[in-house]
């Protein structure tokens, strides 16, 4: 987390998983967040493509909604 801190710019990660941790995110002050979760990698991607669906016109699935069934932690 404190390499994060160091990069500025458009060189910053907003979204990024820690294999063996959980998720890291930045939340809406620009902070980075570390979110531990049994699944991690099944998280980040389920998050990932959520936050790429609020950027389309219609999205496909509720992947969220998915990930509470698959019992998947997400980041609130």
């Amino acid at each position: 987390m404190k390499k994060l801190a160091k990069v500025v710019g458009f060189n910053r990660l907003d979204l990024g998983c820690v294999a063996a941790h959980g998720i890291f995110a930045r939340d809406l002050e620009g902070a980075d967040v570390l979110t531990p979760m049994r699944k991690p990698a099944t998280a980040f991607l389920f998050e990932l493509i959520a936050r790429l669906q609020e950027k389309a016109t219609v999205p496909m699935i509720d992947i969220r909604a998915y990930a509470r069934w698959l019992d998947v932690d997400l980041p609130t």
